[in-house]
This record gives C-alpha cells, sequence and structure tokens, in this order.
C-alpha cells in the first residue's frame, strides 16, 4: 500500500444520535496498554485513528486498510439502531432518566474476540485499573493475546494467582481446539454454555464475553457489582429477574446502568 492510500481517511456512518463521550469513557479505562490508547476524543491502535466528526453523523477513521473497516464498525457498534432500543429501554422506570440523559449510548464491542476475552478473565475479582495493568504485563510478555501462544504460557509470571493462570490456560486451549467457538459459529447461548463448562469461568465472564466479544445485544451478566449497585438490586437474582423485562436489548442496559454510576459521581 503506498503512503497516500495509508493516510486515507475512512468515512463510516451510524444511525444517530450516538453518544461518542460514553463510549471513550467507558473503553479508556479498559484500554490495554501497548495495543490501545483513548484520548479526549479519539481511539488508537495499530497506527489507525477513530474520531467523531462533529458536525455529520460519521465517525473518521484515518490509516485504516480496507481489512480493518468490519472491526471498527463491530467495535464501534455502528450497525445498531438506537431508536427501538432506546424507545424500548426508556419504558423502564429504572432506566428512563439515564436513557433520556445519553441517547445513543453504544456497547463497546472488541477489534479481536480472543482478546476480549482474555481482558475480561483477567478483569475476574479486581478492579478495572488492576485488570488493565495485568493486560499490559502479559502483551509486554507474550505479546497480543492468541490462544495458540498463551494455551501454554506461564501466565503466572505476569502475577495471575495459579488458578486464574491455568483458567486461562484451559480457555486458550478450548479456543484451539474449537470447543469454544468465538467466530459466531454458535449461537450466543450455546458459547456462553460451553464457556461456563470450563474451570474458572463463570456466568459474569460468559455474559461480558457474548456482550463485548460476541455481539449479543442481550446477553447480561447479573451478578456484576456495579450493575447491581446501579439498579439498587439485593441480589444478581433479583436484577435478572427485573432485567427480564429489557429484552431483547438487555446488553443496552447494562450499559445505561454503568453510565448511571458516573452521572451519580
Amino acid at each position: 500500500m503506498d503512503a497516500t492510500a495509508a493516510c486515507a481517511e475512512r468515512t463510516l456512518d451510524y444511525r444517530p444520535p450516538y453518544d461518542w463521550p460514553a463510549f471513550l469513557r467507558f473503553v479508556r479505562p479498559r484500554a490495554i496498554p501497548g495495543l490501545e490508547r483513548v484520548e479526549e476524543d479519539s481511539y488508537h491502535r495499530s497506527g489507525i485513528t477513530v474520531r467523531r466528526q462533529p458536525d455529520r453523523d460519521v465517525l473518521i477513521a484515518t490509516n485504516a486498510a480496507a481489512p480493518a473497516i468490519p472491526q471498527i464498525h463491530f467495535f464501534f457498534d455502528l450497525d445498531a439502531d438506537p431508536r427501538p432500543i432506546t424507545a424500548h429501554l426508556a419504558k423502564s422506570r429504572l432506566l428512563k432518566k439515564i436513557v433520556g440523559k445519553h441517547p445513543g449510548l453504544r456497547v463497546p464491542r472488541c477489534w479481536d474476540p480472543f482478546e476480549l476475552a482474555i481482558r475480561a478473565m483477567l478483569g475476574q475479582q479486581v478492579t478495572v485499573k488492576g485488570a488493565s495493568t495485568l493486560a499490559g504485563r502479559l502483551v509486554t510478555r507474550f505479546g497480543p493475546p492468541e490462544a495458540s501462544i498463551l494455551a501454554g504460557a506461564d501466565l503466572a509470571a505476569i502475577g495471575l494467582p495459579k488458578a486464574r493462570a491455568e483458567s486461562m490456560r484451559g480457555f486458550a486451549r478450548a479456543v484451539c481446539d474449537q470447543r469454544i467457538r468465538l467466530d459466531g459459529a454458535e449461537s450466543s447461548q450455546e458459547t456462553i454454555g460451553r464457556m461456563c463448562e470450563l474451570p474458572g469461568i463463570g456466568p459474569w465472564t460468559a455474559n461480558y464475553i457474548a456482550m463485548r466479544a460476541l455481539g449479543d445485544p442481550d446477553a447480561f451478566p447479573a451478578s456484576d457489582l456495579g450493575l447491581l449497585k446501579a439498579a439498587r438490586a439485593s441480589s444478581a437474582r433479583q436484577l435478572a429477574e427485573l432485567a427480564e423485562r429489557w429484552r431483547p436489548w438487555r446488553s443496552y442496559a447494562a450499559m445505561y446502568l454503568w453510565e448511571s454510576l458516573h452521572d451519580d459521581d
């Protein structure tokens, strides 16, 4: 590719509205050091910069070759139509206010499904900041997450408990063996079920991976402490029952609940 093609700006349409600040606010603390970074109004990865065009309903991707366009579309949830989503969720007394305050909230997906799954597993029982630190160590030692490499890697060397390291190796082996498919070959529910059969992966992790790596609009990690706090729910079971009313958009409901925690700050 010549220099002119490499620096070309690609215009990517979306259905308005799009809460760009909220999208970046979610992604920024979860960015993996050494792979991606988020600035005030833009996202950067692999030499590609993505920003929103203020006066048009488009994102601008700079240095994005054609093969990266589907990844950008998926990551930024550009195929979503916020109108039916917000109309449905706004019927909820719990969600009505936050939906009105943040119309067009998207679900940040992922650049690479396996990478996102590993990042989710690193986030088990640690803070978002702690998980990002671990992810940075992993990239420094092993490079961008690849199942074939992590299946046999000494993951305890980055500071993981031995049980967590083994569960991540087991997940990587399952992906290598295609017991776990992250390519959409199976339904999200089938994949969630298969993931929950693996040691160290429970409903929270499996549903979070389904939200962001599989693009499931109706996955819901009901045991998430932030969601429980935002919904003022006393248990995961109570929240799961409440969330039944939000189908088929529970992933978006989760984003609205997480965003409401920032509004309460």
